[in-house]
C-alpha cells in the first residue's frame, strides 16, 4: 500500500483503492516463487511499472466525457438535497481512483503484447499441425505440459505435448526416445529412471520386470517440461500395460517419486492457463468432451495456485474446466480412466506377469 501511495503521488496519478492494492498484492503473490509462497515478490520496480500503467488508465479512464458525466450524476444524487453550490462543491471533489480493474487491465495489456510467441504456438495446436486431442480417449497417450520460462512475466505461456508409450516383452528396459536421440537434459533423464524405480517398487518384487517401454515427448520443441512431465509419463505406461484408455480432455503435470507420490514443480499457474486457452477455444467451436476439462497438479502446489481471473470463473461459475490436486499416482488414476486403482493395477500385473513368462522363452529374448 505505501509502495502504491509513493507512486500515485510522484506520478500524479489517482490514488490506488483498496480493490486495486489487493490486486497488486495478488500479483506479487503469483510473481513469488513457489519455494516461498508465504511472501510476495520482492521485484518491486516491476510492481512499479505495473502500478504507473494502471494509474495512467484509471487517469484517461477518468478524463472521458461519459466518466466525467457519470461522478457528476452520482455527486448529484448524492447531495440532492442540498443547494446548488453544495452540488458544485461535491461534484468538483467527486474522487478519482485507480481501481483493481484498472490493474486488471494494465496485466492484460502487458500479456497481450508480450504474448505473440504463445499465440503462435495454440495456432499450431488448434490448426492441428501439432497433434494435441482434447477430447476422446487413447491408450498410452496422455497430454503434458511444458513451459517457456525465457520470456518476460506476462508473456510466458504452457502448451501441451502428447506424450506416448509402447510395450512389448523382453528384457527390463525404459527406451526414453528422446535420451537415445539425444536430445534429453538431465532432469528429463532422472524422470525416466525414477519412473523405473516405481515400476520395481511396484510390480517387481515377486519376478523381474520384464517389458521393454518405448516413451516419447511428441513435438515438445523448447518448452521446458524436465521432471515435471514424469508423472504423465507414468500414467501413459501404466495405460499402456493395462490397455485402458486415458481421457484426452485432460492435461498432467507433477514430478513423481519411486512410491509413486506426486511432487512440487514450478510454472503451475502458467501450465493450467496454457491447457485452458487450448480447451477454450476448441470449446468455443462447438468441441464437447465426455467430461469436463482439467489439469492434473501435485496436491504440494496447492497453495501456489493463482490463476487469472477468466479461469477461475470457467472453473467456479461455468464449471467446464477443473484443477485436480492429487497427492499421489493413484489418486490420478480413477480419474484419467475412470476405473479404481487397484484395478489399473490388478491389469498391469497381469500384463507384466504375461511379458515374464513370454521373455523367458529363447526366441523372444533373441
Amino acid at each position: 500500500a505505501a509502495l502504491l501511495a509513493g507512486v500515485a503521488e510522484y506520478y500524479h496519478l489517482p490514488p490506488f483503492d483498496p480493490t486495486a492494492v489487493g490486486r497488486v498484492v495478488e500479483e506479487g503473490a503469483r510473481r513469488a516463487s513457489h519455494y516461498h509462497r508465504e511472501h510476495l515478490t520482492a521485484d518491486l520496480p516491476a510492481l512499479r511499472d505495473l502500478a504507473v500503467e494502471a494509474g495512467k488508465l484509471a487517469l484517461a479512464r477518468h478524463a472521458t466525457p461519459s466518466a466525467r458525466s457519470t461522478r457528476a450524476a452520482r455527486a448529484d444524487a448524492a447531495t440532492s438535497a442540498a443547494g446548488p453550490a453544495t452540488r458544485r462543491a461535491a461534484r468538483t471533489a467527486a474522487p478519482l481512483a485507480t481501481t483493481a480493474a484498472d490493474v486488471e487491465a494494465a496485466i492484460a495489456a502487458r500479456r497481450t503484447l508480450q504474448s505473440g510467441q504463445g499465440r503462435l504456438a495454440r495456432e499450431m495446436v488448434l490448426s492441428n499441425h501439432e497433434i494435441v486431442p482434447t477430447v476422446g480417449a487413447a491408450v498410452g497417450q496422455i497430454n503434458g505440459l511444458g513451459v517457456s520460462i525465457s520470456l518476460p512475466v506476462e508473456g510466458r505461456f504452457a502448451i501441451p505435448f502428447r506424450i506416448s508409450a509402447a510395450v512389448s516383452p523382453g528384457a527390463e528396459r525404459l527406451v526414453d526416445i528422446e535420451r537415445e536421440a539425444e536430445t534429453a537434459d538431465s532432469s528429463h533423464i532422472s524422470g525416466t529412471l525414477t519412473m523405473a524405480g516405481y515400476l520395481a517398487w511396484r510390480y517387481g518384487r515377486q519376478r523381474p520386470i520384464s517389458v521393454v517401454a518405448r516413451l516419447r515427448f511428441e513435438q515438445e520443441h523448447d518448452y521446458t517440461s524436465g521432471p515435471s512431465a514424469s508423472a504423465a509419463e507414468l500414467f501413459a505406461l501404466l495405460s499402456a500395460l493395462a490397455d485402458v484408455p486415458l481421457r484426452q480432455s485432460l492435461a498432467v503435470t507433477g514430478a513423481m517419486g519411486q512410491h509413486g507420490e506426486l511432487q512440487l514443480i514450478g510454472g503451475v499457474n502458467e501450465k493450467i492457463e496454457g491447457f485452458w486457452e487450448i480447451c477454450r477455444a476448441r470449446r468455443a467451436r462447438g468441441e464437447r468432451p465426455e467430461g469436463p476439462y482439467g489439469v492434473l497438479i501435485p496436491l504440494a502446489n496447492a497453495d501456489d495456485l493463482m490463476l487469472r481471473p477468466a479461469v477461475v470463473a470457467s472453473i467456479v461459475e461455468e464449471g467446464w474446466f477443473h484443477v485436480w490436486p492429487i497427492p499421489d499416482v493413484d489418486a490420478g488414476l480413477p480419474l484419467l480412466t475412470g476405473l479404481p486403482a487397484a484395478t489399473i493395477h490388478a491389469r498391469v500385473d497381469r500384463q507384466l506377469r504375461e511379458f515374464y513368462e513370454l521373455a523367458r522363452r529363447p526366441e523372444v529374448l533373441a
